[in-house]
């Protein structure tokens, strides 16, 4: 069964791209002061790029497999956990340093904020963020909702239900612009939280209805090559940095999620690429979740114990600190979370033989 699902599962290049450059984007909107005169306004849009990136790859990844009954739910959380968990906690020790460098909250506070931060839930404490050691944990713990949702459940997620699914969460989340009036910027403060939940559901299943429609039409001969791949990248980041006025823009953000970011992936599908450009798609994907989950803990840190610099060598020391930060997370990913992943795939999943392909389908996977 999990070598027929192997044998049919592929490798998206340019989707690897995007995931890269929505995290670096994701990254610069966090530090826009440190980078000005560039703005980067509708880059939290990154975020339901990533959540539909996320159902086409974790489709593509593990869903012959599961409906084969080749991979049992607790493996496929267990891997998840895998993938997702140990950078996370290693972004949140270095939140916990910086915090304590900063000096800004008190030492009961920060003990609370670790322990909520250990099992990844939001700090119920008004006046602060959800999540003070991450900010971006939050989307994380939205990605699990969805991930666990689409596995525990996979058998009953035909495409009719999927669509019920895909239009319930976009009425829901229409409810959340029209009651709080932050386009689809929603799930990452405490009044909007609950929002969350419509946000993933809504962008993660229209990335599994993608990968499903892509897959049946996988017959039709399209061709497309590098100049291709490389209008996708260039549209992502015009989409996700265009200048739009507040009166535009949940309309300019509804039609991203719901038109243009379906459309980029799906044609994406149809990408191949080979050579140099391959290779750099590649390293983006590899750079995307790192990235993602390291940048805000990497800045707070910095800022704590080099502040004055950054103020006063701006925008050289943002864009600095732009370079410093991509080339930790890579290190840190190549040297240290694909081993220790590899590790604890060996101590809680079990030899590689009694899971054939799992090593693939988990190194493609995540997102967020």
């Amino acid at each position: 069964m999990s070598g027929t699902a192997d044998t049919q599962r592929r490798f998206f290049s340019v989707l690897e791209g995007l995931r890269g450059v929505a995290a670096i984007l994701v990254m610069l909107r966090h530090i826009a002061p440190y980078v000005y005169p560039i703005r980067f306004q509708e880059s939290y849009l990154a975020v339901d790029l990533f959540f539909i990136l996320s159902g086409a790859v974790i489709a593509n990844s593990y869903e012959r497999i599961l409906l084969s009954g080749g991979m049992s739910f607790r493996v496929f959380v267990t891997l998840r956990l895998i993938r997702i968990i140990p950078l996370y906690l290693l972004g949140s020790a270095i939140g916990i340093v910086a915090m304590i460098a900063d000096g800004s909250q008190a030492l009961h506070k920060v003990m609370l904020f670790a322990v909520l931060g250990l099992v990844m839930m939001p700090c119920p404490l008004p006046g602060t963020v959800l999540y003070p050691l991450n900010h971006p944990a939050w989307s994380l713990f939205f990605e699990f909702v969805a991930n666990f949702f689409y596995a525990k459940f996979i058998r009953n997620l035909s495409d009719k239900n999927i669509a019920i699914i895909i239009v319930l969460s976009f009425v829901l989340l229409l409810i959340g612009v029209f009651s709080f009036g932050m386009a689809l910027d929603l799930g990452w403060t405490r009044r909007t939280f609950i929002f969350g939940v419509p946000r993933v559901m809504f962008s993660f299943f229209m990335g599994v209805l993608i990968y499903r429609c892509a897959i049946k039409e996988s017959s039709i001969k399209i061709r497309l090559g590098a100049r291709s791949a490389m209008a996708a990248l260039i549209c992502s980041v015009i989409v996700l940095a265009a200048p739009v006025g507040p009166i535009y823009e949940s309309f300019y953000c509804v039609t991203a999620i719901v038109v243009v970011f379906p459309l980029l992936i799906l044609l994406s599908i149809f990408v191949t690429v080979s050579g140099f450009l391959d290779k750099f798609m590649r390293i983006l994907g590899e750079l995307s979740f790192p990235l993602y989950v390291l940048h805000a803990p990497l800045f707070s840190i910095a800022a704590a114990i080099y502040g004055s610099f950054l103020e006063r060598y701006l925008p050289f020391s943002g864009w600095l600190f732009s370079v410093l930060a991509i080339s930790v997370s890579l290190l840190v990913h190549f040297c240290l979370d694909l081993p220790f992943r590899r590790f604890l795939r060996g101590v809680l999943i079990g030899p590689k033989n009694q899971m054939e392909g799992v090593l693939v389908a988990d190194n493609s996977g995540r997102v967020s």
